[in-house]
């Protein structure tokens, strides 16, 4: 009887008083202490950001390790240019002519000095 009390003091202090979601105590449901523990845990705030810091960290290291990897860049454009005549400096607007170009490139990196390595550890 101690337990439940200790454990239900424990549920009402961890929770939010006001929160919002659905409830995960069912009407009737008897709380052990471990299951006071185990619903404090998964509603804990402090907790569940710590978890997503943990996500942003791991997230960072794929980031450094992707420095190991070719890196492939492409670049386009277009202009549409007008031919200058000859015999005067004026731009002729009858003689328009259309410029596309594509770029692409491949990227390597062979040594860095540690820097990527150190990066990911």
């Amino acid at each position: 009887m101690k337990n439940l009390r200790f454990s239900v003091i424990l549920l009402l202090l961890l929770l939010p008083i006001g929160a919002q979601a659905a409830s995960p105590v069912k009407a009737g449901e008897v709380l052990t202490l471990q299951r006071c523990l185990a619903i404090a845990q998964e509603r804990q705030p402090s907790l569940l950001a710590a978890q997503g810091s943990l996500a942003a960290g791991e997230s960072l290291i794929g980031q450094a390790r992707a420095n190991y990897y070719p890196q492939i860049n492409w670049q386009s454009s277009y202009s549409r240019n007008y031919s200058r005549s000859s015999s005067t400096s004026l731009l002729s607007p009858k003689n328009p002519y259309n410029d596309y170009e594509s770029n692409v490139s491949l990227n390597q990196n062979i040594y860095d000095f540690n820097r990527t390595s150190l990066q990911v550890q």
